[in-house]
């Protein structure tokens, strides 16, 4: 009897880890499912509950703006921003943001834009992009046109007063050391020079310093020039 049960034990052992076996793996493979399962659902949610957005889909500027505020909102996701490269916007304030793990999120950026000086309105399409699902949504910005407050009309023959000129002070001592040179008035009041036709002139009270400005002076007069002594002091004593 007992030479029976030895020859019996090993034969029952050597069946049952087999079994043991299959089945651990079975019950690993059927918990690998259910994790790869759980995981796309939950990327799924994710993925579903994910949005960018603008707040409105139309917005209007005038014609005089060079920026306007849109407002928009995102959530699960980042998002970018884009239009047209030929039209009259010529960029935003920020053009990608947002991020997955951003919930219910509202937000505004501006929109720059170049001015409109035509008398019909333009439009031009924006658009934000969902990156998570890619899923696209389009705002219709409206530029208006100049209304008739914003419209100068100059008639030439018409004057109201009078420019005499416009020039600058010469060589005054407040500059240090620094004076300018013949060649320097050629090119402020000269014939091809920026235009200036008056100068202004400091008179020291200390008559050793009146020669500072003479040559400078007698040059911008030579050219035309206007020249104003300050506080109605006469020019004859330069001399030109």
């Amino acid at each position: 009897m007992k030479k029976y049960q030895k020859s019996k034990n090993p034969k029952s052992i050597s069946v049952y880890w087999p079994g043991m076996g299959l089945i651990v793996a079975f019950y690993g493979l059927i918990m690998l499912i259910s994790c790869t399962k759980k995981g796309t659902q939950e990327g799924v949610k994710t993925s579903r509950n994910s949005y960018a957005s603008f707040v409105t889909n139309t917005v209007t500027a005038r014609a005089d703006q060079d920026s306007i505020s849109i407002a928009i909102r995102w959530s699960g996701t980042s998002w970018a921003i884009t239009t047209q490269t030929d039209g009259f916007i010529t960029g935003f304030s920020r053009s990608s943001g947002g991020a997955s793990g951003d919930q219910s999120i509202a937000g505004s950026l501006y929109v720059r834009l170049k001015p409109h000086l035509g008398e019909e309105q333009r439009q031009q399409d924006i658009v934000i992009k969902d990156i998570t699902t890619g899923k696209e949504e389009k705002m219709v910005l409206t530029q208006a046109p100049l209304s008739g407050s914003d419209k100068i009309t100059i008639n030439p023959l018409v004057r109201y007063q009078k420019v005499t000129g416009f020039g600058g002070m010469i060589n005054p001592t407040w500059t240090g050391n620094t004076q300018l040179s013949l060649q320097d008035i050629d090119k402020l009041y000269g014939p091809q020079g920026i235009g200036l036709n008056i100068g202004r002139l400091m008179l020291y009270p200390s008559m050793a310093n009146w020669s500072r400005e003479l040559a400078a002076a007698k040059r911008a007069r030579q050219h035309g020039a206007i020249l104003l002594p300050p506080h109605g002091r006469r020019l004859s004593i330069l001399s030109l």
